[in-house]
């Protein structure tokens, strides 16, 4: 009988946080049977088993989007979810009802306002610096924006205002390596569909 695509599937977690999946059904056989002889002569360290595919898979800890979720401090899956990471253009496509919730618990004024085009910025910057592909641009935060039906209002003006955002020229964008940490909570943030809480506050 044909097994499906994707029935089976196997996640390897390291503190908490998942850092490798597989839809392998060979190598989920393998771990569901390693498992049942745990403890046996032959179970999944002594056999090697982990020295073979499972540790192969495990190498997608390189992967940027692995990278980044890592630094973010949230599941892939929640990375993927929320803003669907990837190399070629857009970059970045914001999912709605995320967008809907920061929308709604923003507020316009105050240390926890963060405009549109900040918060594109600044997830577009941390995945650019995870990816490997240089600095973004303020024109790709906006492609990200207008792809969602959201307009930024006065963007460089935004940037200029925004502590972890730099802007060289007139559309180089790049994080501002002193609030690292702003920049990582508010993608958290948005992830998890909450307010940002910075330690300022």
């Amino acid at each position: 009988m044909a097994v499906e695509k994707d029935a089976f599937e196997v996640k390897l977690f390291a503190k908490g946080q998942q850092v490798a999946t597989s839809t392998d059904v060979k190598l989920w056989q393998g771990v569901l049977a390693a498992i049942s002889r745990s403890g046996e002569e032959g179970s999944v360290v002594s056999s090697g088993f982990l020295s073979g595919s499972l540790l192969t898979d495990a190498g997608q800890i390189d992967d940027p989007v692995v990278k980044l979720a890592k630094e973010i401090g949230i599941d892939v899956s929640m990375l993927q979810g929320a803003c669907e990471p990837q190399k070629e253009e857009p970059y970045l496509h914001l999912d709605m009802h995320c967008w809907g919730e920061w929308a709604n618990n923003i507020p316009e004024r105050g240390p926890a306002s963060v405009s549109t085009t900040a918060l594109a910025s600044t997830l577009l910057c941390l995945w650019f610096r995870s990816a490997g592909l240089g600095n973004p641009t303020l024109q790709q935060s906006q492609n990200i924006l207008s792809a969602i039906g959201v307009e930024g209002k006065n963007p460089a003006r935004s940037i200029k205002n925004c502590k972890w955002l730099q802007l060289r020229g007139e559309q180089t964008l790049q994080l501002n390596p002193s609030a690292i940490k702003q920049a990582i909570e508010t993608a958290r943030a948005f992830c998890e569909k909450r307010v940002p809480k910075y330690e300022s506050e």
